[in-house]
């Protein structure tokens, strides 16, 4: 079965190649597998300083969250929680009063 990854030609000199290749080779990677990782890094650092690059609302929301994993927690279970650290709270200044 035919890999859906894109194909994309890449002309760059022979000595970035070469020092590419030997890079890839120290860590065990075809070429393309190095140059892959290296753009990755890349994005990653832009996206870091920039923000995330987003094409779809979709992508937006799902970058939200990523980001933010707690907005997704219901809000009976904040209020759960808000209880239960006030009762703590109670509890504690009535034991520290002892």
């Amino acid at each position: 079965m035919p890999s859906e990854t894109p194909k994309f030609t890449i002309r760059m000199p022979r000595e970035l190649l070469d020092k590419i290749a030997f890079i890839a080779e120290q860590n065990g990677r075809s070429t393309n597998r190095e140059i892959e990782i290296l753009v990755k890094k890349q994005i990653a650092a832009y996206e870091k300083e920039n923000g995330v690059i987003v094409f779809h609302e979709s992508e937006t929301i799902a970058a939200h969250r990523a980001d933010n994993p707690m907005d997704d927690v219901p809000q009976e279970a904040w209020d759960s929680i808000q209880a239960f650290k006030k009762s703590y709270r109670d509890e504690k200044k009535k034991r520290d009063k002892k």
